[in-house]
C-alpha cells in the first residue's frame, strides 16, 4: 500500500513539473515576455493556438524494422510460388495450352497460359512459374493456376465432399429415383426436400454429382471437380437460405473426403 502511494506521488510531481515547464515556456518565449510571437494564429485568426513542447530529436529518426512493400520483397505471389504436392499415382501430361491430370479417380485439364512454365522438382512435388513477375496479370493468374492445378491433382486422387445440414422443425431430406429419368441431364436421382414450403422441392442430382442421405437431417454430396460441387451445393443452399429470427436453415460446410 504504501509503495502505491510513493508511485502516486511521483506521477503528481512528474505531471506538475511537466506543466511549469511548459507555462514557463510560454510565458519566456522568443518574441516577449507574453510568447505573443510564439502563438500560431488559426485559420479565421480569431484564436491563437499554443506551440507543443519540443520533443527529443530521437522520435524524429525512428526508422522501420521491417517492410512488406514490393521493393523490399520484390514482386511474387505467395501462393503460386509454393510447391504443388503431387502423389505418385497421379500422372501430369503438359501442353503448350493446357495440364492433363490424370489419377485413380479420372482425368482433368487445367488450361495454362503462355507465360506459365512447370518444373518438377524433388520428393514428388511440382513449382510453377512465370516469365515476368512484375505485372499484375501474370501474378494474380501465377496464384490462380496453382489452386487449380492443387485441386486437381486432389480431386483426381481423394476428391471433396460437402455436408449439408437441414435445421428447422419438420425438415427431412430423401433420395429417391426421379420419373424423368436422365431427360434434363441428370443421373436417374433427386433429392425430395420438405424445407418448410406448402409443397416438397425436387433438385435433380447432375452426372458428375454423387449424393447420399445417411440421416433425414444431413445430405453429403461428393464429386472430383471442386468448382462443380460448390455450384449444386449452393444451388440446393438457396431453397432455404439462412433465418437470423427462427434459425431455419439448410447450411453446409465444405471439407476433403479422407
Amino acid at each position: 500500500m504504501a509503495e502505491l502511494r510513493h508511485r502516486q506521488v511521483e506521477s503528481r510531481i512528474l505531471i506538475r513539473n511537466c506543466v511549469i515547464v511548459k507555462l514557463s515556456f510560454l510565458s519566456h518565449g522568443a518574441g516577449g515576455v507574453d510568447g505573443a510571437e510564439d502563438r500560431v494564429p488559426s485559420r479565421k485568426g480569431r484564436r491563437y493556438l499554443d506551440p507543443m513542447l519540443p520533443r527529443p530529436a530521437v522520435f524524429h529518426r525512428a526508422v522501420r524494422c521491417f517492410s512488406s512493400t514490393r521493393p523490399t520483397h520484390g514482386y511474387t505471389s505467395h501462393i503460386g510460388k509454393t510447391p504443388i504436392p503431387v502423389p505418385t499415382s497421379v500422372t501430369l501430361n503438359t501442353t503448350p495450352t493446357r495440364l492433363e491430370v490424370t489419377g485413380p479417380l479420372g482425368s482433368t485439364s487445367v488450361p495454362l497460359e503462355q507465360y506459365m512454365h512447370l518444373t518438377p522438382a524433388a520428393n514428388g512435388v511440382v513449382a510453377l512459374s512465370v516469365d515476368d513477375a512484375t505485372q499484375k496479370k501474370q501474378r494474380s493468374m501465377w496464384g490462380l493456376t496453382r489452386t487449380l492445378i492443387n485441386n486437381a491433382v486432389i480431386g483426381m486422387t481423394e476428391g471433396f465432399s460437402v455436408p449439408l445440414y437441414l435445421v428447422g422443425v419438420g425438415y427431412r431430406a430423401a433420395l429417391e429415383d426421379d420419373p424423368r429419368g436422365t431427360e434434363n441431364g441428370g443421373n436417374g436421382k433427386r433429392l425430395n426436400m420438405k424445407l418448410g414450403f406448402s409443397h416438397s422441392v425436387f433438385v435433380p442430382i447432375p452426372p458428375h454429382i454423387k449424393a447420399e442421405v445417411p440421416t433425414a437431417t444431413k445430405i453429403v454430396l461428393s464429386c472430383t471437380d471442386n468448382h462443380q460441387l460448390g455450384l449444386f451445393a449452393a444451388k440446393v443452399r438457396k431453397w432455404r437460405p439462412p433465418e437470423p429470427y427462427k434459425g431455419k436453415v439448410c447450411f453446409l460446410r465444405l471439407r476433403r473426403v479422407v
